[in-house]
């Protein structure tokens, strides 16, 4: 059975061990890009950074939200609502998801 949702507990790649903020400050644009691990990106909303979408959850939840995404060498996908500071982590995995408009 598939998770819904990634854990901060998920192993990283072996090029991170060690990887503290001091070190990847130290790092050049390229070297970050590099390193970087993309595996707590949601498929589904690649791309879709800034997009207001509606989604279904998998246990059938429909909500609305802003695309983000967050920095560092394993950034996530956020859900952010309009008027709030930060969003939540986004799920692994929706039902469905809708763009609706292009925001940011």
């Amino acid at each position: 059975m598939t998770r819904d949702y990634f854990l901060y507990s998920d192993p990283l790649p072996t090029r991170l061990d060690g990887m503290t903020q001091e070190r990847w400050n130290s790092l050049s644009h390229a070297q970050r890009e590099a390193m970087r691990d993309n595996s707590h990106l949601t498929p589904q909303l690649l791309g879709l950074e800034g997009w207001r979408v509606r989604v279904v959850d998998m246990a059938g939840e429909v909500r609305k939200f802003i695309v983000g995404k967050s920095t560092g060498w394993r950034p996530c996908h956020l859900e952010l609502q309009p008027r709030a500071a930060c969003g939540d982590p986004a799920r692994s995995i929706y039902q469905a998801v809708e763009k609706l408009e292009k925001v940011r």
